[in-house]
């Protein structure tokens, strides 16, 4: 009981410190539970998604081989064989295609399942009628179409059309089939006469197992060139079930570890605190263990309440984040894929565990280990101890050695790794020298390195040395900034000269604590590192599609792209409906695992080509057997003539040896699509298929009514400002809710920096105290306090400025290697307000200990803190 009463006494007699402590630690716990429960509803709702979309289908059977353009038939021995195994209850013959659906000038993208009636009313258990002429209809495709029982909806196939009456509307189970990973809006089942999928019946069987939960599909024989999926199973079991909790986890990784650097700042801190009061009750003869009990109530009560309220905020900010993905999901589904399923939130055990102990565990750990230390010292030395004396730091001079021939071994054994042997070779030369003025220097060679040695253009890029060009900017950056405290100290002598206080106290307690410092103002680099980066992509993202795209692809606003599964059943060209301006038309076919385009004269006279200064290619290219040869960079030797395999991107869509003399070249980086070769379509041999493309422009009046055109011929019309559209707004909430789980991370930030300035008002009272009563002004004192917190936002503001500057410009090179030269765009504007917000709310969070200060008299320099 005594533990507890003496945690709550010192929670209770500084509760100012203590809140703000606890406000600070809640952010690791609440932004874990709020990533990870994202998860956990996707589980649970596909848990549900079992009873609702799969029913009696556990799994399937289907040859090896079959792929999206070509399907193999099972024979009835496969059948037979199959359906008499013990762990088999029963098994319908299908035969899948894509479709779509129509009605009422609606379209919907939906899987097409041919079965005889008969099959299927004995696999589900109910007497369905699906003579030839009928249609069932899944109830997610029914409510989005607004379908009902006896009305005739319209069936687009690769094979053709068919007017079929809804004889039922599968509510639940299997008749509500999405898919084997839930990935159409829903499934039509037909007869097998009504069927134009394909010719092949039946390509798939699937499977309803006794036992469906205990069964081993290992155990079920199969010839080698059939396979059997568990599609239950994968189901539950697909990485994509977790993948999007991960993500925005990652998102929220630069505000859980500010949320972690202020509880290790201070969690060391409040231990070193209570070092007096530990010497007392040694030598009132407690034992050790009594002491490290002592510290692991006390830690538990802080870190404890910081981590339930995290965890209770962070079930509430889940909530919310689901509902923005939700909302941010909804508005890139495209229209004919039907609505978004909104996911019911869940939060589970495991989650709220996981999130506890993160603000917890890490806490209890660094008390502990203090309380060890502290509690190994005599009691006379506990007693001598000032909680803001200064502790010579540095590194063992062994360390440094260890770094450095790590460093080293790193470079001569693994090249592919320099950039981080050099940093490593950096730390300890750092460690060994401790010199503001070299670490100065050392960066700003570093600096050189990475702008000439080390450059983007020094050689092929990779994530690799991406990711090490990203931690060695963060390290020169962190070196500098932080070495320059130092310095400015020394240059603080010509005020000292004329006796200014303030920056003689501000500056001389950033020099004396430099560790804590850093680890304060990384608070701050961090965010406004993942702030600047995340900010600066999209915004170069935009910039760069408006560029390519203000005249449209090629100078054209509208494209239909033939559907190669349809053109397995027909060859002709796509229709040119009314509406359409300068139409023309592209076929797409591969040329030695390249893309090659054939293109009509329409297109060689018409169509816009960025950067384009010379034009005779445009008459030499209407020459047979000619082509435009696409270079990426300006180093690449054009060919004189370019032979090989000319193929079809459709299997069994022909193969032809061809050679083509080069007229001409253009640059890979000034289009956006990675086309190899251009040639005109005379140049095509008439044995290869190919995929069509029609380009166009149409008035935006008339887009409606001529993509509905091209959706009832089974093709995929697209408006490219609409879809570019689109993916703005998928990239504007993307961007916005990661924003958002950044600014939380601010809070720790915000709290860290208050915290230190409440504290250091409270510790040195005597200090305030002496210093007014020997004629230093409040007002002088506050200044100090300024100077020494705006300090250590502004180191973390140039750190976070400059690192998320160059990282922010390395990913957009890296980006844009492929796409086209791209001039880095900054946006200063952006950045100056979230520069100026964290300034404006330091000077505000401030105001409290400032007014602490007024309140400190010269008696206060007599009083014992403790």
């Amino acid at each position: 009981m005594f533990f507890w009463k003496f945690a709550f006494r010192n929670f209770l007699k500084r509760w100012q410190v203590s809140i703000l402590l606890v406000l600070g630690a809640i952010i690791p716990s609440l932004l874990t539970v709020s990533s990870l429960s994202l998860n956990d509803s996707i589980v649970s709702y596909r848990k549900t998604q079992l009873e609702v979309n799969f029913g009696q289908a556990d799994a399937f059977v289907v040859n090896n081989r079959t792929s999206l353009f070509l399907s193999f038939p099972l024979s009835q021995m496969i059948l037979d064989d199959l359906k008499s195994n013990p762990q088999v209850k029963n098994i319908l013959p299908a035969s899948e295609s894509f479709g779509r659906i129509e009605n009422n000038g609606r379209f919907l993208e939906v899987l097409v399942v041919a079965v005889e009636g008969e099959d299927l009313s004995n696999f589900i258990g109910q007497n369905i009628d699906l003579s030839p002429g009928k249609v069932v209809v899944s109830q997610e495709i029914a409510n989005e179409i607004g379908v009902n029982e006896g009305e005739t909806i319209v069936i687009h196939m690769p094979g053709g059309s068919k007017n079929l009456e809804v004889s039922h509307v599968g509510e639940k189970g299997f008749l509500n089939y999405r898919g084997e990973m839930a990935q159409y809006p829903g499934s039509v089942f037909v007869n097998v006469l009504d069927f134009k999928g394909n010719t092949v019946y039946p390509s798939k069987a699937y499977v309803d197992f006794v036992e469906s939960e205990n069964v081993d599909i290992s155990n079920i024989s199969l010839p080698s060139n059939l396979e059997i999926n568990n599609i239950k199973e994968d189901f539950l079991n697909s990485p994509v079930n977790e993948i999007l909790g991960y993500i925005v986890f990652a998102f929220s990784s630069f505000s859980i570890l500010a949320g972690l650097i202020l509880v290790i700042v201070f969690g060391n801190n409040f231990a070193n605190e209570q070092e007096k009061t530990v010497g007392i009750l040694r030598i009132l003869g407690f034992k050790r263990f009594k002491i490290l009990l002592l510290f692991f109530m006390e830690a538990l009560l802080y870190f404890g309440i910081s981590s339930a309220i995290g965890v209770i905020l962070g079930a509430k900010i889940g909530a919310v984040l689901l509902n923005q993905l939700g909302e941010i999901a909804s508005g890139l589904t495209f229209e004919t894929l039907g609505s978004f399923t909104v996911v019911p939130y869940e939060l589970s055990v495991r989650t709220i565990i996981f999130g506890f102990l993160i603000g917890i565990v890490i806490p209890l750990i660094i008390f502990m280990i203090k309380g060890l230390q502290i509690s190994n010292n005599s009691p006379v030395e506990s007693l001598k101890k000032d909680v803001e004396a200064y502790v010579p730091h540095g590194i063992n001079g062994w360390f440094s050695l260890l770094f450095i021939i790590s460093g080293v071994l790193l470079m001569s054994f693994a090249n592919e790794f320099e950039i981080l042997a050099l940093i490593l070779i950096s730390v300890g030369l750092v460690f060994v020298f401790k010199n503001p003025l070299f670490n100065v220097g050392l960066s700003v060679f570093l600096m050189i390195l990475s702008k000439t040695f080390f450059s983007l253009s020094s050689g092929a890029l990779s994530f690799n040395f991406i990711f090490q060009r990203s931690f060695l900017f963060g390290f020169i950056v962190v070196l500098f900034f932080t070495s320059i405290i130092p310095i400015l100290k020394r240059f603080s002598k010509v005020f000292s000269s004329k006796k200014s206080v303030p920056f003689l106290l501000g500056f001389s307690y950033v020099e004396r604590f430099p560790v804590r410092v850093l680890m304060l103002s990384l608070m701050f680099g961090i965010i406004i590192f993942g702030l600047i980066v995340i900010s600066s992509i999209p915004a170069n993202l935009v910039r760069f599609v408006d560029t390519s795209m203000q005249e449209g692809l090629f100078g054209y606003n509208f494209l239909v792209v033939s559907n190669p599964i349809k053109n397995l059943f027909f060859s002709d060209d796509i229709a040119v409906y009314e509406g359409i301006e300068k139409p023309t038309k592209v076929q797409i076919a591969i040329l030695d695992s390249q893309i090659i385009a054939f293109v009509d004269d329409t297109f060689l006279e018409s169509a816009i080509i960025p950067s384009e200064s010379v034009t005779d290619w445009r008459e030499e290219l209407k020459s047979k057997n000619t082509v435009l040869y696409g270079k990426f960079s300006d180093e690449e030797q054009i060919p004189e003539y370019v032979k090989g395999n000319l193929s079809s991107i459709t299997p069994l869509g022909g193969v032809s040896n061809v050679s083509y003399d080069v007229v001409g070249f253009f640059n890979l980086k000034d289009i956006t699509i990675p086309v190899k070769y251009v040639a005109s379509i005379v140049s095509k041999p008439n044995s290869v298929k190919s995929v069509d493309i029609l380009l166009g422009n149409v008035p935006k009046e008339n887009i409606d009514e001529v993509k509905q055109k091209y959706m009832s011929t089974f093709d995929y019309p697209i408006f490219i400002e609409e879809e570019l559209q689109t993916i703005y707004n998928g990239i504007d909430g993307i961007i916005s809710l990661a924003t958002g789980m950044l600014y939380l991370g601010l809070i720790s930030g915000f709290s860290g920096l208050a915290l230190y300035s409440v504290r250091s008002c409270i510790i040195r009272q005597r200090i305030i105290g002496t210093l007014r009563a020997i004629g230093s002004s409040s007002k002088d004192i506050t200044k100090g306090l300024l100077i020494e917190n705006f300090s250590i936002v502004s180191v973390g503001a140039f750190i976070g400025l400059v690192g998320g500057y160059l990282v922010a410009k390395d990913i957009i090179f890296a980006i844009f290697q492929f796409l086209g030269n791209v001039d880095f765009y900054f946006p200063l504007l952006n950045v100056v307000g979230i520069i100026g917000m964290v300034y404006l709310i330091t000077f505000l969070t401030l105001m409290i200990p400032s007014f602490l200060i007024t309140k400190i008299t010269p008696a206060d320099s007599l009083r014992e803190i403790g």
